[in-house]
């Protein structure tokens, strides 16, 4: 799940909310939901994931405008993109009428790929793999 992630999701007026997901190595995230024509919000925190639930969750430096201070995602598959790395499908954690999955697509942006320092730690995981196989 490490690296820059974009999608989009509709309110029940089809106003369309557009996120930028960015999960780091160090197990810091930041967030940043725009709307057209000019809101946004940044967010940053902590995040972890638990395999055995299905969930991601997000939680904040500092509380959101509703008092939150954190949020899950349950962290669904696409059949036969399970394996891809480069789909992330998530749905609110929470109960709600219109509570329809994010499909998210892996992006390359800030040089960051998979988190930052991303081809150091390629680069040190392959002197580690060749030196083993000595």
């Amino acid at each position: 799940m490490i690296g820059d992630w974009m999608g989009s999701q509709y309110d029940v007026g089809g106003r369309r909310w557009d996120m930028h997901l960015f999960l780091d190595h160090d197990g810091r995230y930041v967030r940043v939901i725009r709307h057209q024509p000019d809101y946004e919000r940044r967010d940053t925190g902590r995040w972890s994931h638990n395999e055995g639930e299905n969930l991601l969750l997000l939680e904040y430096d500092s509380p959101d405008e509703f008092e939150k201070s954190s949020e899950g995602w349950r962290v669904l598959t696409v059949n036969g993109c399970e394996d891809s790395n480069v789909l992330l499908v998530l749905r609110a954690a929470i109960l709600a009428s219109r509570n329809l999955p994010i499909v998210f697509y892996r992006v390359h942006c800030n040089g960051r790929a998979y988190g930052t320092n991303w081809q150091q730690r390629l680069a040190e995981e392959q002197a580690e793999a060749e030196q083993g196989g000595k």
